[in-house]
């Protein structure tokens, strides 16, 4: 059976590094023996698969990284997506119980499960809501598409079987036109980041001008520097990248605009 989890961030620390999967942060492979002790598995065979599907498009998608210290970023990311999970196009973090918490949340499409969930209690906060049973492993336990694996306290994979879903094609957009001097509104939450591109590291929330702190994500000024969703923001610069991208300087630092499909800032 093959599984899909979130594993350690790219300096194989758990906490740290930049911001969205730097090559095997998330990752895919056979089923594996971690001390696993139960399974929750989905009542509807119809969520099973949904929550497979989910969990196979975040680990395919380079936006999404590990960070235990960031791990509900892709929570936030995922809800502003109308819990979309081919629409997750902001960089965020997780770990392997937030991976399986957005997956859940993606095949029901609503907030079902809370953010703070985590290892020990991902099993209780499941069964509770009333859509999944959870098992016991033993011997030969039959392991089944769309089952999350769980050792309490310490790590959690999800089941996806043979499941390979292909992204959809982008449709061809014209470039937004952005100017210098013009204030904008940021339409998701948004990284602010050292330099124009996905390759520079994000601000620290302290190093944010005392405006951008106050629109901030996150209070902690060790934090990666995440602006809310609504922030109004002030153009200092235009940045077109080769790959189509468009990035503006602010006043704190730098936000993708525009991904070559999708505009982020309006």
């Amino acid at each position: 059976m093959k599984c899909a989890w979130a594993s350690i961030d790219e300096n194989k620390k758990t906490h740290g590094g930049k911001a969205g999967n730097q090559g095997a942060e998330l990752k895919t492979g056979p089923y594996y023996d971690f001390g696993q002790k139960y399974i929750i598995r989905a009542k509807d065979a119809n969520i099973a698969h949904d929550i497979a599907d989910a969990a196979y498009l975040m680990v395919i998608n380079k936006c999404i990284g590990y960070d235990q210290y960031q791990r509900e970023t892709l929570y936030v990311v995922a809800q502003d997506a109308n819990w979309n999970a081919a629409d997750i196009k902001t960089l965020c973090e997780c770990d392997c119980s937030e991976l399986a918490v957005v997956a859940i949340n993606c095949a029901v499409k609503k907030a079902l499960i809370k953010a703070d969930t985590y290892s020990g209690n991902i099993v209780e906060r499941c069964v509770d809501s009333g859509l999944f049973k959870k098992m016991t492993i033993k011997k030969n336990t039959a392991i089944k598409q769309g089952d999350i694996i769980v050792n309490p306290g310490h790590h959690v994979i999800i089941a996806i079987g043979t499941l390979e879903v292909k992204p959809a094609a982008s449709k061809p957009a014209n470039v937004p036109a952005y100017a210098v001097g013009k204030t904008y509104t940021l339409r998701e939450n948004m990284y602010v980041r050292k330099g124009p591109g996905k390759d520079f590291d994000a601000v620290r929330t302290g190093d944010l001008t005392a405006d951008g702190k106050k629109h901030a994500l996150s209070n902690n000024p060790h934090a990666a520097a995440i602006l809310k969703k609504g922030t109004r923001v002030t153009c200092k610069k235009v940045v077109k990248s080769k790959n189509g991208y468009v990035w503006l300087q602010i006043p704190s630092g730098y936000v993708c605009a525009y991904n070559g499909s999708k505009k982020y800032v309006y």
